[in-house]
């Protein structure tokens, strides 16, 4: 199983390859799209700096990946891509923005639209297409569906269950990657909170924050309380990477492209670490050797919190439990009318 890290810069690139990244993902910047990006983000972050790499950037990160044996897989999953006599152009500057990635000779292309996936085809590079998280996967049916148009490797939603990937990856479809660091709160493909799509601009910095960490007032009719009740992130899957390893999944993804990359190298570092015990030590060992790696900060934040990855639900930090009740535990929820934000 290969890491895939997100890159922003030719720095970011050789730091994350140094630091054990076997894939990373990136896009690239183009002159047509004034804020948001054809890689399914805005052009810049929330800090104002650029989440894309311009042509001879990405030139060069692929250069240097693939001299490191790295993948370079790009992303160009805008979620919406319109049809009509108005949006023909934007169809046409899409394909033109695929055409010059591939002639650059990426490893693989990310699509976040079915729109996209069939234009995309048209093109016969001969480059695998991987469908991005937009598509929400979370059953071996809809595996078969993107297979059967020319998919070879499919991105799982961020809400999958372990169960739901041992399905999935015994049907041996085609490859499978997971999310294994962070994500969002619900489900990508249909989250109407969707943030970092070109709010802001360096030129018009607009901070928004991300919604659903946001912190409420909610009036349940009772009392108010003040409460994250949308944030249903899930963080952490080091304990349950030898058992993802043993799905033969194919490569765990680490998110955030608007991060600094020397967070990000931290992250990868773990992973990097975690998944050569996975080879020495058997379950069991595995579980505790690995938790000599896991620094304070990220116990604090994922481990004591139970926020973790794929693992049966033990909290209400799970969003099938929290909306839906999962174990027939059905929460009461709030008087959302009356909810205002602080």
């Amino acid at each position: 199983m290969k890491i895939s890290a997100p890159v922003n810069s030719f720095e970011a690139a050789r730091h994350l390859i140094e630091k054990g990244a076997r894939e990373i993902y990136t896009g690239m910047g183009d002159d047509y799209l004034k804020r948001l990006s054809f890689s399914g983000r805005g052009k810049v972050s929330v800090h104002c700096q650029s989440l894309l790499p311009d042509h001879q950037d990405l030139s060069n990160i692929i250069r240097y990946a693939h001299a490191h044996n790295v993948k370079v897989n790009f992303t160009a999953n805008i979620p919406i891509l319109p049809e009509g006599m108005a949006d023909r152009e934007l169809q046409e500057k899409y394909l033109d923005h695929v055409k010059a990635a591939t002639d650059l000779n990426v490893d693989s292309i990310i699509v976040g639209d079915l729109g996209a996936l069939l234009l995309v085809r048209q093109l016969d590079t001969g480059i695998p297409l991987h469908a991005s998280t937009f598509f929400d996967t979370i059953n071996s049916q809809q595996l078969i569906f993107l297979h059967s148009l020319g998919v070879e490797r499919t991105i799982l939603s961020y809400h999958v269950t372990l169960e739901e990937i041992e399905t999935m990856t015994k049907q041996n479809i085609h490859d499978i990657e997971v999310i294994g660091f962070m994500g969002c709160s619900f489900f990508n493909g249909c989250c109407h909170l969707i943030h970092c799509m070109g709010e802001t601009d360096q030129q018009e910095p607009v901070v928004l924050g991300v919604p659903c960490k946001s912190i409420y007032r909610v009036d349940d009719g009772q009392k108010v309380s003040e409460s994250q009740f949308m944030d249903f992130e899930l963080g952490c899957s080091l304990c349950l990477l030898k058992t993802l390893v043993d799905y033969q999944v194919t490569t765990i993804k680490i998110v955030g492209r608007s991060r600094d990359y020397e967070e990000t190298g931290q992250i990868v570092s773990i992973m990097s670490q975690a998944l050569q015990m996975v080879n020495e030590y058997h379950a069991t060992e595995y579980k505790q050797k690995v938790q000599e790696i896991i620094p304070t900060w990220w116990k604090r934040f994922w481990c004591r919190k139970g926020r973790c990855k794929f693992a049966p639900v033990k909290n209400d930090h799970h969003f099938f439990k929290y909306y839906i009740g999962a174990n027939e535990t059905l929460r009461e929820p709030a008087n959302y009318d009356r909810v205002k934000y602080i």
